[in-house]
């Protein structure tokens, strides 16, 4: 008993390793400092984010990237707010890199809003991931979102290129945030999914037993 207690003890005292802690509002450098271990979104784990320039754009310093974690309903994700703005003859812009896993992903969603552009200033998102790329780019004053499925998995890797391109005459940017979000199956849709395996279960048991004709 007194082994079991001591060991108890020993465990608590213990921070548990490999566990990753609950995603918090930080700056892009805070999340690229969280290395492979990551932060967890309800059930889903983000890792492995990494930031670099975007081809032919001047990097944005991480610290002035904030990210924030989404969760709603069926959907899991992070958001990137960009708060500047790039002058004419200026092009600022990330690559940014990242891993999520966990729950079977079905889909996944990218929003963005809060530009401001002029007159010949742009913003845009493209989106590397599984499937389509999914690209935005704005001209005018938009918000703008778009929606996918996905074959369903439980890891992806994700890329996304932001880049605020001043133009000849203008400027673009301002409050600009890129939301990114990945759907999961309800739970709902998992309870009649079980449901309906727990029955075919079922039917084959009956019928290897003879009972069922």
């Amino acid at each position: 008993m007194r082994t079991v207690a001591l060991a108890a003890l020993l465990l608590a005292a213990v921070p548990s390793a490999g566990i990753a802690a609950p995603c918090v509002p930080d700056s892009l450098a805070g999340y690229i400092g969280l290395g492979a271990g990551g932060c967890t979104i309800a059930n889903a784990t983000f890792a492995n984010f990494t930031s670099a320039a975007a081809p032919l754009a001047t990097e944005i310093d991480p610290l002035m990237i904030f990210v924030d974690p989404l969760a709603g309903p069926g959907s899991v994700g992070v958001s990137f707010q960009l708060i500047g703005a790039a002058a004419a003859g200026e092009v600022k812009g990330n690559g940014v890199g990242y891993s999520v896993s966990g729950p079977t992903l079905v889909g996944r969603e990218l929003g963005l809003a809060g530009t401001s552009v002029i007159p010949d200033g742009v913003v845009t998102a493209l989106q590397f991931a599984p499937g389509p790329l999914l690209v935005f780019d704005i001209g005018i004053d938009a918000d703008l979102f778009e929606a996918e499925a996905l074959i369903p998995a439980t890891f992806f890797d994700i890329f996304t290129e932001i880049t605020l391109d001043g133009g000849l005459a203008g400027f673009a940017g301002l409050d600009v945030e890129v939301t990114e979000n990945f759907l999961v199956p309800e739970p709902a849709s998992l309870a009649v999914l079980g449901m309906g395996l727990a029955a075919v279960g079922w039917r084959r048991r009956r019928r290897s037993s003879g009972s069922w004709t």
